[in-house]
């Protein structure tokens, strides 16, 4: 599925690139068991079931990321 894009409703073209759980636990510098536990839970990013295959979409990781990013005050 490399090279796929589709349009997002905000945005130009995002990447419809499907990762196994292993490679997008590397992408965001986790275990894959952590990753796993944290799509168990409810926790983690969207995640598409083809037949007994778990993938992440490579834009849903990029924005789950984004989303889990702290904002805190920086002292001036």
């Amino acid at each position: 599925m490399k090279g796929m894009e589709r349009y997002g409703p905000d945005r130009g073209p995002i990447s419809m690139e499907l990762l196994t759980i292993p490679e997008a636990a590397r992408r965001c510098r986790l275990g894959k068991s952590t990753l796993y536990e944290m799509l168990s839970k409810g926790e983690g990013p969207v995640c598409t079931r083809i037949g007994t295959r778990v993938f992440v979409m490579s834009a849903d990781l990029e924005k789950w990321i984004w989303n889990c990013r702290e904002q805190r005050a920086v002292a001036a």
